[in-house]
């Protein structure tokens, strides 16, 4: 972890760096503007426990909490009909099912049993829009860094095609 010299006016200042990787990703914390290498060297611990602490203790969302994370963050980008849509379909489906669980203990297995054995009475069209609204869901896990793959990810509900119906002259005109 470097101590870094910087000079800038006549005046030395040092810039702390820490870094550590935390399932796969990245972390580091940066500070800048210390006085004296004595503080300097103080800091440089300081951010040293504060990394090793985050990644012997890392953040831990269950299924609820980070669903209702998301949909704040897809306040910024989404409509609000589409808001509306997400909390209602994970609400009703997914949560009651997994929703206590946290988010590392959810499997593939146990979201193909909510996809295709706890949706009920509803078409695969709707399941589809459930299983897209849950990978979406992860994936943005996956980008925070609490998860490291997504277990919705293999999952695939076929949709069979509807049969298209087409008129033909006297059909047109009686219609």
């Amino acid at each position: 972890m470097p101590i870094y010299t910087e000079t800038k006016d006549g005046k030395t200042t040092y810039m702390v760096v820490a870094t550590t990787q935390i399932n796969g990703k990245q972390h580091y914390k940066k500070r800048r503007n210390i006085s004296s290498m004595a503080q300097a060297k103080r800091i440089e611990v300081d951010l040293r426990l504060m990394l090793r602490d985050l990644k012997s203790n890392p953040i831990r969302f269950t299924w609820n909490e980070w669903t209702k994370v998301c949909l704040e963050r897809m306040r910024i980008e989404f409509k609000k009909s589409t808001l509306i849509t997400y909390q209602g379909n994970l609400g009703k489906w997914v949560s009651p099912h997994i929703g206590h669980l946290y988010l590392n203990e959810i499997t593939s297995s146990m979201v193909h049993d909510v996809i295709f054995n706890k949706v009920q009475n509803v078409g695969m069209e709707c399941r589809r829009t459930v299983l897209k609204q849950t990978k979406r869901i992860f994936t943005m896990a996956i980008d925070e860094g609490l998860l490291t793959k997504n277990p919705a990810k293999p999952i695939i509900v076929k949709v069979p095609e509807s049969e298209q119906l087409v008129f033909n002259r006297t059909e047109i005109d009686t219609l």
